[in-house]
């Protein structure tokens, strides 16, 4: 009995998993199906095919939306990104900028100090003259006494800012737009690289205008989507949450339309179908004749549980037989020894009966004789 109850455990465990499949596969039909319901035919399956397209067309439509949102936000990204570059870019120029103006500032400090600077240029080297002023002042009070030493670190100091004082002095000829009158080769190409580098810069200000004209329509765009709070990951779980909800009614709706055109299918079904839809039925057939097969097993299982089950039953009856057949055997046995005790009652009774009698005609003999 437990070696039939195991193959009967086993047996509706395979059963489970075969409907689990079984329900894949009426899905699968039904999804391939729909797209020939007009072909098919099988005017039991119109509601569920109704509902099936009212479900489709809803799920369509926020994809679209969810789509649409997508591309909004991977444009306001590309401009978030476009600025964050251009900014780079724009630093860098002027960083760059910022050190060919001081190297300017040195060659016209280099060229006032050879005597070659234009008389209408040293107006603009003030913060040189200033700077090697008070460089002189402190080194020379650095020279000697107590607090020479204050004065030294205040030199070093002061000479730290050079390159800043060579920059403002640099700034002042290139805003005179005199960069090019300062003398020499050197000079001449640093008024060349500040100029491209202004222009470049100009072209960068220009696009950093653009691309945040792009993003402040993108957020105009992302403003008329109407999300809760203009909460855009929100509206987007929202939409993935029905999206989910709703390809699961179409799932269910697409078994339940693959069970009911697959009970006619033979009505439908012929040699011109299309090859995804006779491949999807071959494939539910077989899983149809596989779970018949299962049960017809599981029936015979079942019938021998029955079979085990009455046999244990005849098999206590026949004890209770035989315990019966052995009682019987002792009653007949008992039996014949009641009769043979009878018997010989019966012979004792004739025998007393005799002697009665006896008696009796003896008395009787007395009697005649006394009359």
């Amino acid at each position: 009995m437990a070696g039939i109850n195991s193959e009967i455990d086993s047996l509706r465990q395979e059963i489970d998993r075969t409907d689990t499949s079984l329900k894949a596969l009426y899905q699968d039909l039904g999804k391939v199906a729909c797209t020939y319901h007009r072909a098919i035919a099988v005017h039991e399956s119109d509601a569920v095919y109704e509902q099936i397209c009212a479900l489709a067309g809803r799920r369509d439509d926020i994809e679209d939306n969810m789509k649409n949102i997508r591309m909004v936000l991977d444009r306001r990204n590309a401009a978030d990104q476009d600025i964050l570059s251009t900014e780079k870019s724009i630093k860098e120029l002027d960083s760059d900028f910022k050190t060919a103006l001081s190297a300017l500032g040195a060659v016209a400090a280099e060229a006032q100090a050879a005597g070659r600077l234009p008389e209408d240029l040293v107006q603009y080297m003030e913060p040189v003259r200033i700077y090697n002023e008070k460089l002189a002042e402190l080194e020379s009070k650095a020279g000697s006494g107590v607090f020479s030493s204050i004065y030294m670190r205040r030199a070093a100091k002061h000479r730290e800012t050079l390159n800043s004082v060579f920059h403002e002095a640099g700034l002042a000829i290139y805003k005179a737009g005199r960069a090019a009158d300062v003398p020499g080769q050197r000079a001449q190409e640093l008024a060349g690289t500040i100029e491209e580098i202004a222009q470049r810069r100009k072209i960068f200000e220009g696009l950093m205008g653009e691309k945040r004209n792009d993003l402040s329509q993108v957020k105009g765009s992302l403003a008329g989507i109407g999300a809760p709070n203009g909460d855009i990951s929100r509206l987007m779980r929202d939409y993935s949450f029905q999206v989910k909800d709703i390809t699961d009614q179409l799932d269910s709706c697409f078994t339940e339309y693959g069970r009911i055109i697959s009970a006619t299918m033979d009505t439908w079904l012929d040699d011109m179908a299309p090859e995804e839809l006779k491949l999807a039925c071959r494939r539910l057939n077989a899983g149809l004749k596989r779970k018949r097969r299962q049960h017809l097993n599981l029936n015979y299982y079942d019938l021998a549980k029955e079979i085990e089950i009455h046999s244990m039953q005849a098999r206590q009856l026949d004890s209770q037989i035989e315990a019966l057949e052995a009682q019987r055997t002792a009653l007949v046995r008992q039996i014949e020894e009641l009769r043979i005790r009878r018997k010989q009652e019966d012979g004792v009774m004739a025998e007393l009966r005799e002697k009665q009698e006896e008696i009796s005609r003896n008395a009787a003999d007395i009697a005649d004789v006394r009359g």
